[in-house]
Order: structure tokens, then C-alpha cells, then sequence
């Protein structure tokens, strides 16, 4: 999510179309897929210049693939600045949430 995939769903009687990832799933178990399609392609674009990136998932215990809480980030660099940060979030809601509006300054040091 935090990387703008893409994911490609075929049908034979209509054909492809391209779905981006934070609109596929749409509930609990529930996808944008149609009955009759399937994902073909899942498409990630490459990160611009020299991104950092982070990932954390919270479990109960290593037995369940259940999850407390999933986080993502990517941020792009500059001269030492955040240029530009991405940030998603899992298990804090029906489907993964993307921030779409993080706090414009943040005091990161990297």
C-alpha cells in the first residue's frame, strides 16, 4: 500500500482491468474482485531515488497469523529531510487503512 501497487484482475468475458491496492479490499474477507475474475499481475512501482522503508507486525504469539496491529512506511530522502512519507496501517480496522494526511512536520532524524 505504502508503494501505489496495483493489482490486475482478468476476466474472460470482459477482459483486464487494474485495481490500486488500497481500493481491493473493501471489507471483512471482501475484495473488489468480481465473481468471475482472478489477479493476474500484481504490479509495484519502483520507490524514486533512495527510500527508506519499515515495516512492523504485532502478534499474540506465534502460533496465529493473527495480527494486533501491522504498520509500513516509506519515506523519500532529501538533503537529510523527509520529502515525502507514506504510512498504512492493519488490524486497526475492517481493511488496511492508508494515512492519507500525515502531520505535515514531523522531527524525524534518519
Amino acid at each position: 500500500m505504502v508503494y501505489d501497487a496495483e493489482i490486475e484482475a482478468v476476466s474472460a468475458a470482459r477482459g483486464s482491468r487494474w485495481i490500486p491496492y488500497d481500493e481491493f479490499h473493501t471489507g471483512y474477507k471482501r475484495t473488489a474482485l468480481e465473481p468471475d475474475e482472478l489477479i493476474r499481475t500484481v504490479r509495484v512501482p519502483r520507490p524514486r531515488g533512495a527510500p527508506h522503508h519499515f515495516y512492523r507486525k504485532v502478534g499474540t504469539r506465534r502460533a496465529q497469523a493473527i495480527s494486533k496491529v501491522v504498520f509500513a512506511g516509506a519515506a523519500e530522502m532529501k538533503a537529510g529531510r523527509i520529502k515525502a512519507v507514506r504510512l498504512a496501517f492493519g488490524s486497526v480496522a475492517p481493511v488496511t487503512v492508508r494515512a492519507r494526511r500525515p502531520r505535515r512536520r514531523l522531527r524525524i532524524r534518519c
